[in-house]
């Protein structure tokens, strides 16, 4: 499904599909958050939810952070203004502590396999988001993505 909406439901993309670095990038997050989900399951953590989110935050920023400097000393630097603030605060709240927070509850009630399918949907809130937010027009490639999301989720889940 994620590959159909991508390609924009045409073949010939995919055949001539060449990687940038920002998709090798977001591949590694992707494989470090299945990694993190399976570790979940084997380690029991004496920790809290709101210390392990704090131990995760705190490895996000050392890793990150020279990023942060290079990008600010080669490319551009940051400008801290009211937006600025405004977009970090919404992303230290929303994305990072409700949606952590949210996610590690469902995995500690439905299990990491089950919670796993909810990476899924990404693709399809991102569309969603995209035909309301940009005004994108809502395409049959879409319909073919969702259909092939909500059917791989369904037989997965299905019990033989």
């Amino acid at each position: 499904m994620f590959f159909t909406i991508i390609s924009k439901g045409n073949l010939d993309f995919l055949i001539n599909l060449n990687f940038t670095t920002g998709d090798l990038w977001v591949l590694g997050a992707a494989l470090g958050w299945a990694l993190y989900s399976i570790y979940l399951l084997n380690w029991k953590s004496k920790f809290s939810l709101m210390a392990r989110f704090t131990l995760i935050a705190m490895f996000g920023f050392i890793s990150l952070f020279p990023f942060f400097v290079l990008e600010n000393i080669y490319f551009a630097k940051t400008n801290y203004n009211q937006t600025f603030l405004f977009w970090i605060i919404f992303a230290a709240i929303s994305p990072s502590i409700i949606a952590f927070s949210l996610y590690t509850q469902l995995q500690k009630y439905v299990g990491a396999s089950f919670a796993g399918f909810t990476l899924y949907l990404f693709a399809v809130y991102g569309s969603i988001f995209g035909i309301i937010i940009f005004e994108e027009p809502l395409l049959s490639f879409h319909y073919l993505g969702g259909l092939l999301v909500f059917t791989g989720v369904y037989f997965a889940r299905k019990k033989t």
